[in-house]
């Protein structure tokens, strides 16, 4: 009988031995299946990190196009309205030194048409 217990008890640590593997291999199976959600999770995370990325560059160059233009129609402007008064300002000099050097009117259109050709 002391033998029947013994074997009886090594039976026992073997069943319980193999409950335990069986357990071990669930929590193995479990641990490697939430290991592949997580890789999947951020995976997903970091391909929507790189879509926002690219929206927002892409974001950042329409409004980069957009400001570069708007400076460049500002730009644009303020030369036309300064080039436009400082054609008046040659116009009326080249008047004044005209009627002074001559004694003699010129027809402002005139003096116009030539300061314009020298802008």
């Amino acid at each position: 009988t002391r033998s029947k217990k013994i074997l009886d008890s090594f039976n026992s640590s073997v069943h319980l031995l193999r409950l335990t593997e069986e357990q071990i291999a669930k929590y193995n199976a479990a641990l490697n299946q939430a290991r592949v959600q997580a890789k999947k999770i951020i995976d997903d995370a970091l391909a929507q990190v790189e879509e926002m990325r690219a929206s927002v560059k892409s974001i950042l160059e329409q409004e980069d196009r957009k400001v570069s233009k708007l400076v460049e129609e500002r730009v644009e402007n303020f030369k036309s309205e300064y080039t436009s008064e400082l054609k008046r300002m040659a116009t009326n000099i080249a008047l004044i030194y005209y009627t002074k050097l001559t004694n003699s009117e010129i027809e402002e259109e005139f003096v116009a048409d030539l300061v314009s050709k020298e802008f």
